[in-house]
C-alpha cells in the first residue's frame, strides 16, 4: 500500500490535510516535502488538522514527521489536530504517548 495526501482545506488560518494508506520509512518523505508547502502558508496562531481516519499504518518515521509538524505550529503560536486515527495508529501514538 502507499502513501496519498489529500489536501481538504487550504486556508493560512485553518488547514486540513486527509493522510491514506501508510505513513513509513519509504513515505514520510513525500509526506514531509507537501507539509512544508502547506505549513509555508499558514499564519501564525493557525491549526493543522491532520485527518488520519484513512491511514492504515503509521511508523516510527511518520511519527517523528507529525511531531515536526506539531513543532512547526507550536512555535509560531498554532495549534495541531488529529482526527479520527483507526485503531492500530492510535495504539501506536498511544504506546510512545505521542498525543495527551
Amino acid at each position: 500500500m502507499t502513501f496519498n495526501l489529500h489536501i481538504q482545506a487550504l486556508d493560512p488560518h485553518k488547514s486540513t490535510l486527509r493522510l491514506e494508506g501508510r505513513l513509513d520509512a519509504m513515505t514520510f518523505g513525500e509526506f514531509d516535502r507537501e507539509l512544508e508547502k502547506v505549513l509555508q502558508q499558514m499564519e501564525t496562531g493557525s491549526t493543522l488538522v491532520l485527518d488520519l481516519s484513512s491511514l492504515q499504518y503509521i511508523s516510527s518515521a511518520g511519527l517523528r514527521s507529525i511531531a515536526k509538524a506539531r513543532k512547526h505550529m507550536r512555535a509560531r503560536g498554532g495549534h495541531t489536530l488529529l482526527l479520527n486515527p483507526q485503531v492500530q495508529v492510535r495504539k501506536v501514538f498511544d504506546i510512545v504517548k505521542a498525543v495527551p
